[in-house]
């Protein structure tokens, strides 16, 4: 048994990184153990739960093997797994201990599954408590054959084939849909997993990346069974927000406290604390947004804030589930009432999370009542220190220990041993950032040695944003980053060019802030806004309303605001066929021949087949070009779309058949102007009309290739004008001057 004792001390500042994503951590062992090849996963953190999975796999004889690095980041390493295939899997000598790690039990059952073998899945007695039929019933309808024990573990797991399956979940789980995916990945058939509300989908965008023939619309995933190998994973795992959760709220309660967080992942279906907190009043900013191992990460930094009390229910919950220990210290310095519904999941977490909270917190002197599925807190509460239990559940100590910082004396939390679960550099980081931590601390046995205290850097400058007086009418533009775009410059020389008081703006949000900016945008009066990458997926649980060509196509990328209400529309597709138009193409009766099976193309597809022109999609990940196939394919367009299989290239195309092609990668774009997705051993029909949505620059190479062959080409500066045009007229009901918004673009291209 361990012990953390707590004082409440000086601000808390600094620059600070933490371990891990652990979710992700655990889906890229299984995933890199199911792979053909090495997988290469950097910043692995060395938690519990994670070496739960770990050892669990070498039961399974996959071979991992820890990269020595002589400055291991937050206890992070580098980790080679040797996949052995989906069917390379060796049979355990005795049963796999999960230890305390409800995601190794619950993904590893759907993999076990489908083996050939039989396997025993136990833990420690914590983890025995917890319920296992959610994923064991639905696993059993796909013909697995698992016994349980009463509804939990330990499981029994005679792998038999399986069958594809449809389910439709009642609650929204990250791990049941995980492991039925990873068991598909065994069926005879595709697997259907439909969702009643957002849940993690790491699992998901892993297989998409390992080129599984997996298909992501809305809330429903769809699986086929592999036709190839998965391929190898080289990933490096961004922090983990649950773990910065904890550093977040302490910053926001302590008086005078700054502090931020480098380089964490701000995947939309994590970040909901972020959206709760900033309702709060909470005063937090992400910058240098990313991407990292196929997940969006960025630095968040939040500064002391008054809070006040609000109602957390509904999606936002499933988006926040491991987060409420924190959220309920934070609510009881927050002014009035929080009340916390929909959240009965809580009861079956490493404690009841309901009860230990409402407990340990009333301990302390808050105000706080259980609900069935939730709880109510009455604040600002003062607290005072007092010796209160963890219950041995990690995220409940940390909460503890983020109460001790703001009550008044000292906080002495028992068995405190159980925050290696998940966060082992938790005391170190806490210590790096705030003098008032001290412990009787032991390290959990089997964990790493944990490294010096990170170096606190200076603070960067906070942005600064315009703001415009209240008559004028304001429309802009969401995205990150938005600073390059030429958007602003074309709108406000239109409503220059009319006399019209309106003005076009940037509004930068990172991932993770969408919901907060279509709130700013509602209470400031805003008109309209544009909405470019990596939002125009993001904002469409959001809408209100949906037009039927962005649902279509499955994106949005203008938004109209009337009497409060957000209706989402997507002007690519029709600003695409105006600019081809323009040129003098009619698609009508053609054959096109579309590069890219991103965003971009979608627009393109649509707006070609309904057009009457016949698609054929090449992208050089041909499961991509496949899935936006099959989408279009079910839309009801007037011609079909196909994509070029994997063993074709473009040298094996009957090219003469063709009469457009369309470039809808950004291969090409500045600053990487001399590159061009057509390769110049390949001759270039010179009957084709040739257009490539990349403008800057506005000259690119593929333009000159068809230029040289004696084919037309057309740039990308075109789409962006009407498509612009078509969102202008949307928000003011006046036809937009075209040529005013072209000249704009013109200019701001050429200086």
């Amino acid at each position: 048994m361990s012990q953390l004792t707590v004082h409440p001390g000086a601000p808390l500042r600094g620059r600070v990184r933490v371990p891990g994503d652990k979710s992700i951590a655990h889906r890229a062992l299984l995933l890199g153990a199911l792979a053909q090849g090495t997988s290469h996963i950097s910043g692995f953190p060395a938690c519990g739960d994670c070496l739960a999975t770990l050892d669990c796999l070498r039961a399974l004889g996959v071979e991992i093997t820890p990269v020595p690095s002589p400055r291991p980041e937050g206890g992070a390493s580098t980790l080679l797994v040797q996949g052995r295939g989906l069917h390379g899997l060796r049979g355990p000598t005795a049963p796999l201990n999960c230890v305390r790690s409800g995601t190794t039990m619950r993904l590893l059952t759907g993999i076990l599954a489908g083996q050939p073998f039989q396997s025993i899945l136990t833990g420690d007695p914590q983890l025995l408590r917890r319920p296992m039929r959610r994923v064991v019933e639905p696993l059993r309808r796909m013909g697995a054959e698992i016994r349980d024990t009463d509804g939990h573990a330990p499981l029994t797991v005679a792998g038999r084939p399986l069958h594809g399956s449809d389910h439709t979940l009642p609650v929204a789980s990250a791990q049941v849909k995980s492991a039925l995916l990873l068991a598909g990945l065994y069926a005879d058939g595709p697997t259907v997993v439909r969702q009643p509300g957002p849940a993690r989908d790491h699992t998901e965008r892993m297989l998409a990346a390992m080129g599984a023939p997996i298909i992501m619309d809305n809330l429903t995933v769809a699986l086929s069974p592999p036709l190839f190998p998965l391929a190898p994973l080289s990933i490096t795992i961004p922090g983990d927000f649950s773990s910065a959760a904890f550093l977040l709220v302490a910053a926001t309660l302590v008086p005078g406290s700054e502090i931020t967080v480098e380089n964490v992942g701000v995947n939309p279906t994590r970040t909901g604390l972020l959206d709760v907190l900033q309702a709060m009043g909470a005063d937090i900013t992400l910058s240098r947004a990313g991407e990292q191992g196929n997940e969006p990460v960025a630095a968040v930094t939040v500064r002391a804030s008054e809070l006040r009390g609000i109602q957390v229910k509904g999606e936002t919950v499933v988006r926040m589930i491991d987060e409420f220990p924190v959220l309920a210290v934070a609510a009881t310095q927050a002014h009035g009432i929080t009340i916390v519904r929909d959240a009965a999941e809580l009861r079956v977490k490493e404690s009841d999370r309901i009860a230990t909270v409402v407990a340990e917190l009333r301990a302390l002197g808050a105000r706080i009542e259980p609900l069935p599925d939730g709880f109510l807190i009455e604040g600002p509460t003062p607290l005072y220190g007092t010796r209160v239990d963890s219950h041995n559940d990690h995220r409940l100590a940390m909460a503890l220990a983020v109460a001790g910082l703001i009550a008044e004396g000292e906080t002495v939390i028992e068995n405190a041993e159980c925050i290696g679960d998940s966060f082992p550099g938790f005391v170190r980081i806490m210590r790096g950032v705030s003098e008032a931590l001290r412990s009787t601390w032991c390290v959990p046995q089997g964990a790493y040695t944990q490294p010096a205290s990170p170096t606190i850097k200076k603070e960067e400058r906070p942005m600064i944003y315009h703001t415009i007086d209240e008559p004028t009418q304001l429309v802009g533009l969401i995205g990150w980053p938005v600073e390059h775009s030429l958007s602003p410059a074309m709108h406000n020389a239109a409503f220059a060019a009319l006399g019209m008081n309106w003005h076009y703006g940037l509004l930068p949000t990172p991932p993770g802030a969408v919901q907060a900016t279509l709130s700013r945008l509602k209470k400031q009066g805003y008109r309209g806004a544009n909405v470019t990458v990596p939002h125009k997926q993001a904002v469409i649980p959001y809408m209100d309303e949906i037009a039927d060509s962005a649902r279509a196509i499955g994106a949005v990328n203008t938004i109209v605001i009337q009497e409060g209400r957000l209706i989402g529309h997507n002007t690519d597709a029709d600003g695409f066929l105006a600019a081809l138009r323009e040129a003098g193409f009619e698609p009508a009766g053609r054959r096109a021949l579309v590069l890219g099976a991103g965003g971009a193309a979608r627009a393109v597809v649509y707006a070609l087949a309904g057009a009457g022109c016949s698609v054929a999609i090449y992208n050089r990940t041909v499961q991509r070009a496949a899935q936006l196939a099959h989408h279009m394919q079910k839309q009801g367009l007037r011609s079909p779309v196909t994509w070029v299989p994997i063993t074709t290239t473009l040298s094996d195309l009957e090219l003469s058949d063709f009469d457009l092609l369309v470039n809808a990668t950004s291969v090409g774009m500045w600053p990487q102007s001399d590159a061009s997705p057509w390769p110049d051993s390949l001759p270039m029909p010179s009957h084709w009309t040739v257009y490539d949505l990349v403008y800057n620059p506005m000259e690119t190479r593929l333009l000159a290739q068809a230029r040289a062959a004696g084919a037309r080409a057309v740039g990308g500066l075109g789409m962006l004008i009407h498509q612009g045009a078509l969102a202008f007229e949307m928000w003011t009901g006046v036809t937009a001057p075209i040529e005013v918004m072209r000249a704009a673009c013109e200019q701001m291209l050429e200086t």
